[in-house]
């Protein structure tokens, strides 16, 4: 049923796998996982990590990874090869955002973005530019996507956030951070 969903949507699915991950660089890779029991999310974090790294050439500036580890969380991280630290811990946050609308100079109109309540997790990298293309794969709209576009973001206080490419957020429990 997956595979016939594919074919005739016009932009991409989830998987339907229980457990996933899936490395985003411009193109997916999607890795089910068959088994996954709390207490060695990080072991196969790093599994996947070890694995994506001797496996691909990095050509590209950033990689992602993001795994689904139950109904209720999805880890999102960028891949750096200087980075041993990805420790993983699932952990509900408090902040959430109202509304993230994506923009761009050569579109008339703006794509609101619906962000999966799974990826409130504390520790969580998302909005940066595979995230962002990941976001725009997975609805219908026509876009363009390029290093030109602008994300404006409302968060749960009615504050207003702009974010361009090469800036994103990482989740806290109660806030959250920018970074470039």
């Amino acid at each position: 049923m997956y595979e016939l969903k594919r074919y005739f949507y016009s932009c991409r699915i989830e998987p339907p796998y229980p457990y996933w991950s899936v490395f985003c660089d411009g193109n997916e890779l999607i890795v089910p996982i068959s088994t996954l029991m709390q207490d060695n999310i990080n072991i196969l974090f790093d599994m996947l990590l070890n694995s994506f790294q001797n496996t691909t050439v990095t050509l590209n500036s950033e990689y992602l990874l993001m795994m689904r580890v139950n109904d209720q969380a999805i880890i999102s991280r960028i891949y750096d090869k200087n980075r041993d630290d990805y420790d993983i811990v699932i952990e509900k946050s408090r902040k959430h955002f109202l509304s993230v609308e994506y923009t761009h100079p050569e579109m008339s109109s703006r794509i609101v973005l619906d962000l999966d309540p799974s990826l409130y997790l504390v520790g969580n990298e998302v909005f940066t530019a595979g995230f962002v293309q990941r976001c725009l794969e997975y609805q219908s709209e026509n876009y363009v996507f390029d290093d030109n576009y602008v994300l404006d973001i409302m968060d749960s206080k009615i504050k207003m956030l702009t974010l361009k490419k090469g800036e994103y957020i990482i989740i806290g429990k109660t806030e959250y951070e920018k970074r470039v």
